[in-house]
Order: C-alpha cells, then structure tokens, then sequence
C-alpha cells in the first residue's frame, strides 16, 4: 500500500475501519484478493513478482498492512520481499508485540517500511526507518511512504475526509470514492529525494502516471466477531469499471 487511511477504536462495533490506495507499475504481476490456497485461512492479494501481500485479513481476525518507506530513487533491494511480513503476520500465532518483537531483530535486512499489525483489540505499528513498535491508542491516522502519521497534504486531506465520512456512517463505496481523489498539491510536500516534479506527480490521494499509478483499493471493517473486506482494482489506472470484490466472514 501506498496510502492507508483508518479509525483504531476498540470499543466500536468496528474496532478498525481503513481505506487504502495501493500504488504499483502498471505491469508489475498481481493477484486479487482471494484465500489462499496453500493457506486457506489468509485472505489478501498477492505480489506475484516477489511474494507476500500490501493488505490482508485471517479468519481468526488479523489484520496487517504495509507500506513502503520511500527513500530517494528505487533501487534493486537483495534482501527478502516486505510483502512477506504481511502474510507471515496473518499465518502467525504470535500477538502483535509478539511478532514485532521478533521481527526487530531482522528487520534492516528488508528494504524500507511501515507495517501495521493487529487485531479488534490492538493494533500497533513498525517501522524499520525508525523507532520501536508502538501500540495505536484510539483515533485517526494516515500511513503513507514516510514516518508515522507524517503531515503528507494527501494524508491531512485522506484524514479529514476519512472522518467526516466515518462520523456520518458511510458505507463502502463512500470510502472508496474519498480515495479517488486525483488533486495534485503543490505546497506542503515533503522532500523524500526524488525531486519535486516526481513530488508533485505522487502527491494524490489517487496516483495516475503513465507507467505506475495506483492499482487497487481496499476497505476493510473489522469487528470482534466479524469483518466485510472489500478490494477494487483498476486495470491500467481505469476508474470505469473497477474490479470489486467483498468477502464477509464471521470468527
């Protein structure tokens, strides 16, 4: 993911309520979402270049999402896929702290990331550009390719906008159609070294470049018993007709 969007509030009938964009080249292999077939129990997509997930769920209702760290121009990583973090999590039986713990240890081999792991009862987040896992308290929070909940324009605007909708009791579609939003900002962007033409063409909320753009939208509920997780793909950057999917499952 490029973009997460998402209430933490365990005492809500969906203790966690995101809205995600994930950004990707137009030609980079990718599954949709589905369970697993060597894994049943793991609902996600799937990067089928490298391995692992951006977004997924478990049927005991895990949740993990990541996204990348951006960090000056890509370049080639040796290390193993980030991606795998988020299925390694949701195939786990370890708590969150647990699994950060863990993961901390080894967590320079992988090239830059946020990751967030949890469940309806906590909900934490790493970075290994920085800092030790933390718990989430209660609130609102925008992730996106720098430090947590940094003051991105998109993120600030995504933020305001996740809330209205959520105080207002939007439904699915009303929080996929606050992450199509294609404004470029101009002001307040950071510095991540790509210069700031680059800058400006990744500013939105929605990405649409003629080689890479955002690929896909997720919205996940997530309740103590339950969760409805829908995932929207849009071939080529196309918003006209988007592939949707909704898997609903109680625990």
């Amino acid at each position: 993911m490029c973009l997460i969007l998402f209430r933490f509030d365990p005492s809500a009938e969906h203790a966690l309520i995101a809205a995600a964009n994930r950004d990707e080249a137009y030609d980079r292999p990718t599954a949709r979402a589905e369970f697993w077939q060597e894994s049943p129990h793991i609902l996600a997509g799937r990067d089928l270049e490298a391995g692992g997930s951006w977004l997924g769920l478990s049927q005991n209702g895990r949740f993990a999402a990541l996204t990348n760290f951006r960090e000056g121009a890509a370049t080639p990583h040796q290390g193993p896929s980030r991606g795998q973090l988020v299925s390694e999590f949701l195939d786990s039986e370890l708590s969150p702290r647990e699994y950060l713990s863990q993961l901390e240890q080894s967590a320079q081999h992988y090239a830059g990331f946020n990751l967030l792991t949890g469940n309806a009862h906590e909900l934490w987040h790493f970075s290994n550009r920085g800092g030790a896992a933390q718990p989430l308290t209660p609130g609102y929070y925008a992730l996106s390719n720098g430090n947590f909940d940094a003051p991105w324009p998109k993120a600030l605007e995504g933020k305001a906008k996740l809330q209205t909708c959520i105080e207002q009791g939007a439904q699915a579609e009303e929080l996929r159609q606050l992450l199509l939003d294609e404004q470029v900002f101009e002001n307040g962007l950071p510095d991540t070294g790509i210069g700031e033409e680059l800058e400006r063409l990744l500013s939105p909320l929605f990405i649409r470049g003629s080689h890479y753009g955002t690929r896909s939208s997720s919205v996940v509920f997530l309740g103590e018993r339950e969760f409805d997780f829908y995932e929207y793909n849009y071939p080529y950057g196309d918003l006209t007709q988007p592939d949707r999917r909704h898997f609903q499952h109680c625990f």
